[in-house]
């Protein structure tokens, strides 16, 4: 018998990709590794049954990287629909507790609840994953990595988010090595890099989440893949190799001899892994360095300036309008006001028409990260990764405003930095203001970057966050203007 992993094209829904692996091992032992969306399940199935030559498979282990519904409501599913048709004997993970996810991702604590019917419905026995663990199915082994477990306390870690539970293993057969990162980003590659170093070399790796926002260079510049299993659709992949640096590093850079690319098809890869005769390195063109953002000026505050939702000097800065619709929908407007000082940078945005949708559906979210120019203009991204941009937290700043209740917007200042952000909103009948003031802790020199993040969350759905972000930087001639993209939008509503 032969050693092959499967990677399936999944059916993607509300424009997710889901991933779906299946490792076929000499001893006859079946490997799953999460599965994709429920719409998968039926297939999966079908795909089990022809690896096998059973009419009612078993599943020796099945891996789940993090609970993400595009990586588990495929094993929720089957739990329902396909329970005689499938043998699940042991599910193994590493989900954090509920009180996690109730900070984090509250639409998580229901999905898990579920997930965990699904395993007593197969009868199988679950196995906490822990950095260290090892397995072995005739000639294949797999050693975990990485899990939920290796991560600091959120409270020293505030951006730690779903994807960065993410557990992360490596798959041994025949002198080859097969990373599969799941949707791990940032955070879990650091916790990695100071791990193993350069220990992460692996001739083959799965793309994190999708290559979408998530594993950063550095991190890849350790791994040296050769070959990349990439679980995205075909218009996606186009997308995030021209926006997302760390895929178009991948993609472009690095020197990958194939990509195995899940829109292209179901792929039936025997071990060790090779690349094709006609491989898929596709041509990207090179992205510009520099996108020369717009460029306004900024008007000075009155010295009685108090930051307030009706004050009356608000009128005196200009009224910048954003470029952008609220979840589609149109007759949604929105503008910005932009005043400053020595020791403050001030905001007022209000946005027409807002209409909050219903904040008990469940979702998965997981919004794309664009990248226009790190270095002078910060894309304007619902998931901005703010922190990013700079090591020296004086330079970066960050406000995020939660809702009070559902459907009612409400205020509060990111705990994470509560002497430097602070915030006033308000909910109208017919529109929503917010008034926000960003104190400087530091001198700024003249030619300074100063980054800027706000989220506004509970707009089109409660805990779902929209942001934008701006670079403020003082002139060699010592008046503040602010550098925006070219394209002038300043929030992402869509």
């Amino acid at each position: 018998m032969k050693n092959v992993i499967h990677q399936l094209n999944t059916v993607g829904i509300n424009g997710l990709d889901g991933m779906s692996y299946v490792i076929e091992c000499d001893d006859g032992s079946i490997v799953v590794v999460d599965g994709g969306m429920h719409v998968d399940a039926a297939s999966l199935v079908e795909h089990l049954k022809k690896y096998t030559g059973k009419e009612r498979p078993r599943v020796d282990l099945w891996i789940f990287t993090h609970p993400h519904a595009d990586h588990t409501f495929c094993f929720i599913e089957a739990s329902k629909s396909f329970k005689d048709d499938l043998e699940v004997k042991r599910v193994y993970c590493n989900f954090a507790e509920d009180e996690f996810f109730e900070r984090i991702q509250p639409s998580v604590v229901g999905e898990n609840k579920a997930f965990f019917e699904g395993v007593r419905a197969f009868g199988a026995e679950h196995t906490v994953a822990q950095r260290g663990d090892r397995f072995k199915f005739g000639s294949v082994e797999i050693e975990v990595l990485y899990t939920y477990s290796d991560l600091p306390p959120i409270e020293q870690c505030p951006h730690i988010n779903t994807n960065n539970t993410s557990t992360v293993f490596r798959l041994y057969c025949k002198g080859q090595s097969v990373l599969f990162l799941g949707d791990v980003e940032r955070e879990g590659n650091n916790v990695m890099i100071g791990l193993y170093g350069d220990k992460l070399k692996s001739d083959v790796c799965q793309v994190a989440h999708h290559g979408c926002y998530s594993s950063t260079c550095e991190f890849y510049d350790l791994v040296k893949p050769e070959i990349l299993l990439w679980p995205v659709a075909v218009e996606r992949f186009d997308y995030y190799v021209r926006t997302v640096k760390a895929s178009y590093y991948l993609a472009r850079e690095m020197g990958v001899k194939d990509i195995y690319l899940e829109g292209h098809g179901d792929f039936d890869l025997e071990l060790p892994i090779k690349p094709r005769e006609n491989p898929f390195v596709p041509e990207i063109p090179k992205i510009e360095e520099r996108k020369h953002g717009v460029r306004f000026g900024i008007k000075r505050a009155p010295a009685d300036f108090v930051c307030g939702l009706d004050d009356p000097c608000w009128e005196s800065a200009d009224a910048i309008d954003v470029d952008g619709k609220l979840v589609g929908r149109a007759g949604v407007s929105a503008y910005c006001r932009f005043l400053w000082d020595e020791k403050h940078f001030y905001m007022y945005a209000k946005v027409n028409k807002p209409a909050v949708s219903d904040p008990d559906s469940i979702s998965c979210l997981n919004t794309d990260v664009v990248r226009l120019d790190l270095a002078e203009v910060i894309s304007v991204d619902p998931f901005v990764r703010w922190d990013e941009l700079s090591e020296d937290k004086n330079y970066v700043y960050n406000l995020k405003c939660y809702p009070e209740e559902k459907n009612i917007l409400g205020a509060k200042y990111n705990t994470n930095m509560p002497d430097r952000c602070s915030c006033q909103s308000r909910q109208n009948p017919d529109s929503y203001e917010l008034a926000m003031a960003f104190s400087f802790n530091t001198e700024h020199k003249k030619g300074d970057k100063i980054s800027f993040n706000v989220e506004i969350d509970g707009i089109d759905q409660y805990r779902t966050s929209r942001a934008f972000s701006l670079n403020l930087v003082r002139d060699s001639d010592g008046l503040e203007h602010l550098n925006l993209p070219a394209d002038t939008v300043l929030v992402k509503l869509d």
